[in-house]
């Protein structure tokens, strides 16, 4: 066996054929599974029990996506809560922020160039995502209300899913929140980023603002990003500050999403 198959057993992979080898079990005995020493073992208890939508697993799984390490059973745990859908979103909401160390919590030195939307960094965040727009309301909560390492994950929620499946309501919360943290230059730029998902008319405003006001670098090239995703028109003397903006970057990101928006 070379060394990168060798990493891979350790880090929970398991071919999907051999999830068979436990099939039979009942939930109760995969539950037991998932706490093995063996982290195949434990991926392949995630696997059966997601493919089984299995409500009755959700604490469990919410247990072990907090503390598992290996990568492959980590990913297969987040799978399987997806899979189980919305009976799951109560225990994943109280996990935002609360797991590995990943979360964004400094500006960007670049900019993300592609047309998607960024996959959130939180596994929390990123494992409702899966179960789409019945997380919405949940997150929304916790931008309004919740501490700020969990509203700084639930924007990434609310956007990603807003910008895919055009879900409603969240524009409003989102405005409210760029005014409640304007001190916050993070919690302002994660704003400025899922404002790519809302195309209405106080957010086509903000964004210009941002582009041409804002003392934060970042934050002009996210606003510029945004405003280029929503397919709108943009005002001529708005694409002029970005391309002529003293930081390269913002200048950068105007050529890529703005420069066909006039």
């Amino acid at each position: 066996m070379n060394d990168k198959i060798a990493a891979r057993i350790k880090r929970g992979q398991v071919p999907q054929q051999d999830n068979e080898r436990f099939s039979a079990l009942s939930t109760a005995e995969l539950l037991v599974l998932l706490h093995d020493t063996d982290a195949q073992k434990r991926t392949s208890a995630a696997r059966i029990l997601g493919k089984r939508k299995s409500a009755e697993a959700i604490p469990v799984l919410c247990e072990r996506l907090k503390l598992e390490t290996a990568l492959y059973t980590r990913i297969a745990i987040s799978e399987a809560l997806g899979a189980v859908g919305e009976p799951a979103l109560g225990g994943l909401i109280e996990l935002l922020g609360q797991v590995g160390g990943n979360q964004q919590q400094t500006l960007p030195l670049r900019g993300f160039y592609k047309k998607s939307y960024p996959l959130p960094r939180d596994i929390a965040a990123r494992t409702m995502i899966k179960i789409g727009r019945p997380a919405l309301p949940l997150l929304a909560q916790v931008v309004r209300q919740g501490e700020r390492g969990r509203a700084l994950e639930a924007i990434d929620g609310v956007g990603h899913i807003s910008f895919y499946t055009h879900g409603p309501g969240c524009e409003g919360v989102l405005m409210s929140a760029y005014e409640k943290y304007a001190a916050d230059e993070v919690m302002q730029w994660k704003i400025v980023r899922a404002f790519q998902a809302f195309a209405g008319a106080g957010v086509q405003r903000l964004l210009a603002a941002v582009i041409c006001s804002h003392d934060c670098a970042a934050l002009r090239w996210e606003a510029a990003r945004s405003l280029g995703q929503l397919g709108v028109s943009v005002p001529a003397e708005v694409l002029d500050c970005a391309l002529q903006d003293h930081d390269g970057e913002v200048r950068h990101m105007a050529r890529l999403f703005l420069s066909d928006r006039k």
